[in-house]
């Protein structure tokens, strides 16, 4: 979250997905429309989306929907292994 905006400034849709037999026939774009209505009726003014930045499709798609990619990155460690400090 950039530097000047609260928690309940920014909507996150964490997960999205539609089955494949159903791509191309607008679920997704309406399951997204319904998130933003529902977003925007709680005052919310910023919604975010995290995407593995190898989907094209799935970027095309947000990108179609309106959203912009940012400028952050996702660093992750795994702690499967970690034995402490």
């Amino acid at each position: 979250m950039p530097i000047g905006e609260t928690v309940t400034e920014v909507g996150v849709i964490p997960v999205l997905g539609v089955h494949p037999d159903y791509w191309r026939k607008g679920i997704a774009t309406k399951l997204v429309n319904a998130i933003c209505d529902k977003f925007c009726a709680k005052g919310i003014k910023t919604l975010r989306m995290r995407i593995d930045q190898r989907d094209k499709d799935l970027m095309s798609f947000f990108e179609h929907m309106g959203f912009k990619a940012e400028h952050l990155i996702d660093y992750t460690k795994s702690l499967e292994n970690y034995k402490g400090g």
